[in-house]
């Protein structure tokens, strides 16, 4: 709040980040594509959580829901709630604890790729105790480490080592070295073919195996970055394979035969060192390097997710997508999981001028703008933003606390006074203009073409400059004024600071007004009123400042605290999400509620409501917010809430929220 400077707690996440990954039966759709990566909901495990220090090498959904991860501590399950390490502590099989990579087959086996043997889990089942137990074939051919792991379409089970490429058919297996063709000793990768076949990447190239030897063979003279192949992945899109081969220099692109694309620092990647390969049903490519994990659109755009955007490492290992279509990533420390909330934020990384956010507005173009804490304004579009910063002839406030518009103008609220864009010409007014204080605080451009402005000296009434100024002396609670509205009747609603609320009634041009004043005394739940919203049926809400909510009602007065379910009794703004739910953002979080539950309760048929509450878990980057001003959030046109946070401003759909019942 402008002039209050309140103390900011943030929530602890630790262990709520937990979610339940089994009884999954149905795949889900994917992270949606119209996010970028920074705006997905972002948890990581590591030591902190139970999770070692040491890399992700692999991480594997099983058919069960549980994840299992191979790290350098040894096999990690996890359920959502619970880290299991298997490791030669209590599995003697597991060797030297480095588990290099992890597949599941097609009839449920666990096979665990580790520093020097291959190991099948199998899940206990009815008649049979399930467990660890060695391969029954691959001990007297094995040499080395299992770095990778593939099954092809016939079900059959290729094992990639640092010595030789090995093919298990279920009753023998075969060995391939340099000598049947292979163009590399070391195996590193694996990729099942849409012919049957699979792809191999090496030390020394790339291999498309059908049979006994390559059908074809890659190097750099065949167009590939480097012959260095460390990740692999084909997919099929309309009868049509592409695969994907992450080199030490970088990304190629195979169509037919042929590299038909490459990609390397130059045309955006943090390093030209591919780790993990992982195509989704959207058309993007996700791409594990050793600087942050990047997103290749459809379209082909590069997107990326660094250490700076709390990525537990730079250096990513290994990904999967799992049921319920969220992103598992591994990395040099620990585990990641990027997943779709409720919310989708925009901040600095996304193009605003800084993270604190106090206003929201939509002008008559569909157009939003955001008024932030020091550089000035700006507007979010599919189409581009644009940004208003403080100038000389340009817009006055650093702080830009209020924002309205009309068809042809824009005026801007903040701590510097007042600002009109009109077409491409800028004005400004200050307390040295007629304004009777710099801080202004509410806009509400009124449908008479009256614009009314909110400041910490009194309401002004505007009409190409100031037409009169009402004050305490004129029947106003409070000389500041934080939040204006204008109900359907035409009559003027002022909150004030510290006087309640305020109802300036005019019968017409050159009839007497009436300026009324409601507060504690006449049955208002707090002084300070930071919000005022009418909804659809013409009933008032009044939020205040840590003494919850009131609303008005047949003339009538009826609060809603603590006492009747309100978790959180600062209401910053309050949006009517149209579906009879009732929003506001508070000081830490953004809470829904039925309205019919609040009627219940003042009817007192319901002693307490119960308010959902969303938080960081949800989307948001922030679950604070500042409020005093006149928008800290808005309702748009297609129906989303837009909410003003400490860290960039957040919309939510209701049209798409899971509601508590």
């Amino acid at each position: 709040m402008p002039g209050v400077a309140p103390a900011r707690a943030v929530p602890a996440l630790g262990v709520c980040l937990a979610f339940t990954l089994t009884g999954l039966t149905s795949p889900a759709a994917g992270l949606p594509a119209d996010r970028s990566p920074s705006q997905y909901v972002h948890d990581a495990w590591g030591p902190r959580e139970g999770l070692g220090r040491g890399p992700v090498e692999a991480v594997v959904q099983s058919r069960d829901g549980r994840l299992w991860l191979g790290s350098h501590q040894g096999l990690v399950r996890f359920d959502g709630f619970q880290l299991t390490l298997f490791s030669s502590a209590n599995e003697p099989l597991l060797g030297r604890d480095m588990i290099l990579d992890l597949l599941e087959a097609r009839d449920g086996t666990l096979w665990i790729g580790t520093q020097d043997s291959l190991v099948r889990y199998r899940a206990p089942a009815a008649g049979a105790p399930g467990g660890f137990s060695a391969h029954p074939r691959a001990g007297a051919v094995l040499r080395g480490m299992v770095q990778a792991l593939v099954e092809d379409a016939a079900g059959t089970l290729w094992i990639g080592t640092d010595t030789a490429l090995l093919r298990d058919d279920g009753h023998r297996i075969a060995v391939f070295t340099t000598a049947d063709g292979l163009p590399g000793e070391r195996v590193l990768s694996l990729a099942a073919a849409a012919d049957g076949g699979i792809w191999v990447g090496t030390s020394n190239g790339l291999a498309h195996w059908r049979g006994d030897r390559p059908a074809a063979v890659w190097r750099r003279e065949q167009g590939l970055p480097d012959a260095t192949v460390r990740s692999l992945a084909a997919e099929v899109r309309h009868g049509h394979e592409t695969v994907w081969a992450g080199t030490a220099a970088g990304l190629a692109k195979l169509e037919d035969g042929a590299v038909t694309a490459r990609l390397g620092t130059a045309d955006g990647l943090p390093s030209a060192v591919i780790r993990a390969l992982l195509p989704t049903g959207d058309g993007a490519l996700w791409i594990g390097t050793n600087g942050g994990l990047v997103r290749r659109t459809a379209g082909g755009r590069l997107e990326r997710l660094s250490i700076d955007d709390r990525l537990s490492r730079e250096m990513v290992l290994s990904l999967t997508e799992d049921r319920n279509g969220h992103l598992w990533v591994g990395t040099a420390r620990g585990l990641d999981r990027l997943r779709a909330g409720a919310f989708v934020t925009w901040s600095v990384a996304e193009g605003l001028p800084g993270p604190h956010v106090w206003a929201v507005h939509e002008d008559p173009q569909g157009r939003l703008w955001v008024g932030t804490n020091q550089g000035g304004a700006a507007t979010l579009s599919a189409s581009g933003s644009e940004r208003l910063p403080p100038s000389p002839g340009g817009l006055l406030s650093h702080a830009v606390y209020s924002i309205a518009s009309t068809a042809d103008t824009l005026w801007f609220g903040g701590d510097r006074g007042l600002s009109r864009r009109r077409g491409g010409t800028w004005r400004s007014w200050t307390a040295r203009d007629g304004l009777p204080s710099d801080a202004v605080l509410a806009l509400l451009a009124g449908r008479d073409g009256t614009l009314w402005v909110g400041t910490h000296q009194g309401l002004v009434e505007w009409r190409d400059g100031p037409v009169r100024t009402y004050g305490r002396a004129d029947g106003l609670g409070a000389n500041v004024v934080r939040v204006l509205l204008e109900d359907r009747h035409g009559d003027l609603w002022i909150g004030t600071n510290g006087g309640g609320v305020s109802r300036l009634h005019r019968e017409g041009p050159g009839l007497p007004e009436k300026l009324e004043t409601w507060s504690l005394k006449d049955g208002l739940s707090g002084p300070l009123v930071l919000s005022l919203l009418e909804d659809d049926d013409g009933t008032l809400w009044v939020g205040t400042d840590g003494d919850g909510l009131s609303r008005w009602h047949g003339g009538q007065w009826s609060t809603f605290g603590e006492a009747q379910g309100l978790t959180d009794d600062k209401i910053n703004r309050l949006l009517d999400d149209g579906r009879g739910g009732l929003w506001w953002n508070g000081a830490n979080g953004i809470y829904r509620v039925a309205k019919a539950e609040l009627a219940a309760v003042a009817a007192g048929k319901l002693r307490r409501a119960t308010p959902q509450a969303f938080d960081e878990r949800d989307g948001l980057r922030s679950a604070q917010s500042d409020g005093g001003v006149q928008s800290p959030g808005w309702r748009r046109r297609d129906g989303t809430l837009w909410w003003a946070t400490l860290d960039g401003v957040a919309r939510v759909d209701p049209a798409r929220v899971d509601l508590d019942p």
